[in-house]
């Protein structure tokens, strides 16, 4: 599949909410219209069949990106988008279910608006859902493990505009990068544990934990605000914020996560935040849209966040299965 740069990219009526949100109006720029001339409809209409898509903006990733797309096509991703923001070696794939966008972000507002340009482009495209994680975010179901991500939003959340899927946080303190993130990567946060930083990022995350949001489509207004972890202003008339460990309404990104829950979650997302002193290094890097990774002790406070309180091989077994069936995508 061919990559497609875009340059610069104007988006009218954009006003900064917060720091975390950004409300983009629609309109057919330059960025939006690459996006709606390089990025195929699903194979059928919204009104026909399920479709799901998956967004991403990856910086220096590529230690990971093989497993994620691997991943996200077996959990039924009709389509990936990849928004590369100036990694080196630019990110290529020849699989013609994943599209490749070469941009340059300067600010999380640049990647906001962006996101958003993609998410309303898949929406006029005909795509049913989509959803927004970074490349070391791995959704997948508990409660119904046999059902790919794409079942179980069309069999458990049809009748719902957002689904806010929590966090599990996946780390490790090796110094060199594993050849599998998700087959090498099995040691966890506990959720019943505290684990206090002094580091925000690396904050205890007990009470509540993040979450990204899957979202119907046609739920999304064409004045959308949004921020890393979800939209914030759904058609609240198709349906309810829910969060994906009991399909029960909740307010924000934020959601209650224990280790009772996590088994019978319909949906958790396996977060590989840290996974290697090489990988925290690359990703301590001046360029990077994320202010969090710029800090003179942003590689000593990544690594003292590593906690391997709970193995979990859940994801890893589905994978390596999945594996034996499907080649990885190129």
């Amino acid at each position: 599949m061919a990559s497609h740069r875009v340059h610069s990219f104007l988006l009218l009526a954009i006003i900064s909410l917060r720091t975390e949100a950004t409300i983009v109006k629609y309109k057919e720029d330059e960025t939006s219209r690459d996006f709606l001339e390089h990025i195929p409809p699903p194979k059928a209409s919204r009104s026909e069949a399920f479709s799901m898509a998956v967004l991403s903006r990856v910086h220096n990733e590529q230690a990971i990106l093989s497993d994620f797309v691997a991943h996200w096509l077996d959990e039924g991703a009709e389509r990936i988008v990849l928004i590369d923001d100036r990694s080196e070696p630019s990110v290529v794939f020849q699989d013609e279910r994943i599209s490749v966008f070469h941009m340059e972000l300067h600010s999380m507002e640049d990647g906001h608006r962006v996101l958003a340009s993609a998410f309303l482009a898949l929406k006029k495209l005909g795509y049913m859902w989509a959803m927004h994680v970074d490349a070391d975010e791995f959704v997948t179901t508990r409660r119904h493990a046999s059902r790919t991500v794409a079942e179980e939003l069309q069999m458990t959340f049809a009748n719902r505009s957002v689904v806010q899927v929590p966090w599990i946080l996946m780390n490790s303190d090796e110094k060199e990068n594993p050849a599998s993130v998700v087959e090498d990567v099995t040691w966890r946060w506990s959720q019943d544990v505290h684990h206090d930083s002094g580091v925000h990022k690396y904050r205890d995350r007990y009470h509540m934990i993040g979450s990204k949001s899957c979202v119907r489509l046609d739920c999304l207004p064409d004045s959308v605000s949004l921020s890393d972890h979800t939209v914030n202003n759904p058609d609240y008339s198709c349906g309810d914020r829910v969060a994906s460990t009991t399909n029960e309404d909740v307010n924000s990104h934020l959601v209650k996560l224990t280790e009772e829950m996590i088994p019978v979650a319909y949906l958790v997302a396996y977060h590989y935040r840290v996974y290697s002193v090489e990988q925290v290094k690359k990703k301590c890097d001046q360029q990077s849209i994320f202010k969090d990774y710029h800090g003179e002790n942003c590689v000593g406070s990544a690594m003292e966040s590593v906690h391997k309180d709970v193995e979990d091989t859940v994801l890893r077994e589905k994978f390596r299965a999945r594996r034996s069936k499907t080649p990885r995508p190129t």
